[in-house]
């Protein structure tokens, strides 16, 4: 018998794809994360998109996201921006129905550059707060 599948084993900057419900439950559709961290039984997390238009023609919200070409990692198909300013928390109960469901998948790891990247993302950013740079900021400086 293969043990549960426990969210808290998530690393640190693990790129994730999840099934996300609006707020009637009657859409649905994937999306992509990265991983900061866990509080609480929540993964902490910040959106990837690959709706990167507003990124290309603007330099102040390029400044403030991580943006990879179009499969640059494995896991990116698209070009994609991951945004520190679209943090989620997502529960942990969230997590496992949808690894239940076949809706959960660690797609990889982020490359060792990502996190000098996203600090330098978080500090360029014309968007985040200073109390929401901070908090980021002790994310991402606390221990896996």
């Amino acid at each position: 018998m293969s043990l549960p599948f426990n969210p808290a084993s998530i690393k640190k900057y693990s790129a994730i794809k999840i099934r996300h419900y609006f707020a009637d439950h009657s859409y649905h559709e994937y999306k992509r994360f990265v991983v900061l961290g866990h509080r609480d039984e929540y993964l902490i997390c910040i959106k990837a998109t690959t709706q990167v238009e507003l990124y290309k023609n603007n330099r102040e919200k390029m400044a403030g996201c991580v943006y990879y070409c179009a499969k640059e990692l494995q896991f990116f198909e698209k070009d994609t921006a991951v945004e520190p300013d679209n943090q989620f928390a997502i529960p942990y109960s969230e997590i496992i129905q949808a690894y239940k469901d076949g809706e959960f998948h660690i797609l990889g790891e982020m490359p060792d550059t990502f996190e000098v990247d996203l600090l330098n993302a978080i500090e360029d950013s014309g968007t985040l707060s200073q109390v929401e740079s901070a908090r980021l900021k002790s994310l991402i400086e606390a221990p896996d």
